[in-house]
């Protein structure tokens, strides 16, 4: 069992079945030597723990452990930015937005790498936008939301529902800084694209971890 089981578990069945998969997964993975397989499972505990039940203490507790399985990995810079922007997940749950930041920097700097696709790393810089923004940092959230929906933007172009998101996250931005007629422009903007995402039951990028 991997990651995507468990997620699909969450959506279909709910949070105490994909708790129980991620659990069933270490138990297998664990003493067959799969540290890959059980390093996702305790991302995907950490994950549902900290953030989803809202959790932190208790997720934190797990870290050692997802820590030790990725190490064994070996290097991995796509499992280490996981990782971390599960951690940062599980500190914005508690409010402990600084913390959150920190791991966010560490995703940010493993997403620029080549190999990941623009998607992906559209979903990283709209994560520590967000976290920026609840630090009251909103120029700093309003550059790392532009360069999210840049990525969007060049990759599935101006009239995807995907984009409705960063639209509301950078005019929530512009609202901030008082660029009120520019944020009211995107705000309208994001609530067509999110009208014609209803009509066409097209699915919208959601923030992850």
């Amino acid at each position: 069992l991997h990651r995507d089981a468990t997620i699909e578990l969450r959506i279909v069945r709910g949070i105490d079945d994909a708790h129980a998969a991620g659990a069933d997964a270490l138990r297998v993975a664990v003493p067959a030597g799969q540290h890959d397989v059980a390093a996702r499972a305790w991302f995907e505990l950490l994950y549902i723990v900290g953030a989803e039940l809202a959790r932190p203490s208790e997720a934190l507790a797990m870290q050692l452990s997802a820590e030790l399985e990725l190490a064994a990995v070996g290097e991995n810079p796509a499992m280490r930015r996981k990782l971390e922007g599960v951690l940062a997940s599980v500190h914005l749950a508690d409010a402990q937005f600084e913390r959150a930041l920190e791991h966010h920097e560490i995703a940010v700097a493993l997403a620029e790498r080549p190999d990941v696709p623009p998607l992906t790393r559209a979903i990283v810089y709209s994560n520590y936008g967000n976290t920026l923004y609840e630090l009251g940092r909103y120029a700093a959230a309003l550059e790392a939301h532009e360069r999210a929906h840049d990525l969007a933007l060049a990759t599935v172009g101006d009239t995807h529902p995907m984009l409705a998101i960063d639209m509301m996250s950078v005019a929530r931005d512009l609202e901030r800084l008082g660029d009120v007629e520019r944020a009211r422009g995107l705000y309208q903007r994001s609530v067509a694209l999110r009208e014609d995402e209803v009509a066409e039951g097209e699915l919208v990028r959601v923030g992850g971890h």
